[in-house]
């Protein structure tokens, strides 16, 4: 099953520099939307036999990452009517070499990496890289990026490369504790996204670089 489980780590790589290279905000929900799918198949890639708990987890994940907070995305940048990200921090062809620089840097740590988790030697060595990756992408745009909306975006990109971090404990991990992250991050998602929508009503825009406005 490991098999299935690099596939799906090299398409959600793919992804991460895809989503750092657009500027359009449609594309980047729709890629994060093709990574939630691909992280709720990974649970039950884990191991050859499927568990109860991998069953509820990849469901969750699913409901969370495919379909809830894409919609809260899709109705916010419907709200604020932006359609792209423009004039960010840093461009984006800048950001998308920076990723994969990333990229190439987890590839080297990875089998240290595992060594010291003292991760079997056959876990797939895609997962390491993917993970750092994946958060890394959503913190540069977290970094970069003027528009709320898209930070909001980067933000659950980021929540997705820690999510895979985590299946390296997997078994070891109460079903509580997981379900309880994946809806501690759906709420600040939530509450981001409500936030942005006030601050456009306030200012009319959601550049972050000019929030200090907001003062008195």
């Amino acid at each position: 099953m490991y098999e299935w489980m690099d596939t799906c780590l090299v398409a959600i790589l793919v992804l991460d520099l895809y989503i750092l290279g657009t500027s359009r905000l449609i594309a980047v929900i729709q890629a994060t939307i093709v990574q939630g799918m691909l992280l709720g198949i990974l649970p039950l890639t884990v191991h050859s036999q499927e568990t109860i708990h991998h069953w509820i987890l990849s469901i969750s994940v699913l409901l969370s990452n495919v379909f809830l907070m894409p919609y809260l995305a899709i109705l916010l940048i419907r709200k604020v009517e932006i359609r792209r990200e423009v004039e960010p921090f840093l461009e984006f062809t800048p950001s998308l070499m920076i990723g994969m620089a990333i990229a190439f840097i987890s590839f080297w740590i990875a089998p240290y990496s595992q060594k010291i988790l003292q991760l079997p030697q056959h876990f797939p060595r895609m997962l390491m890289p993917a993970a750092i990756t994946t958060a890394m992408s959503g913190f540069i745009i977290l970094a970069t990026r003027r528009k709320a909306v898209t930070q909001v975006l980067g933000y659950l990109v980021m929540e997705n490369g820690i999510y895979i971090w985590g299946l390296t404990l997997l078994d070891k991990m109460p079903l509580l504790v997981e379900l309880g992250v994946i809806l501690g991050i759906f709420m600040t998602v939530m509450v981001m996204a409500t936030v942005c929508y006030r601050v456009y009503l306030r200012l009319g825009h959601v550049n972050v670089d000019e929030l200090s406005n907001l003062k008195g």
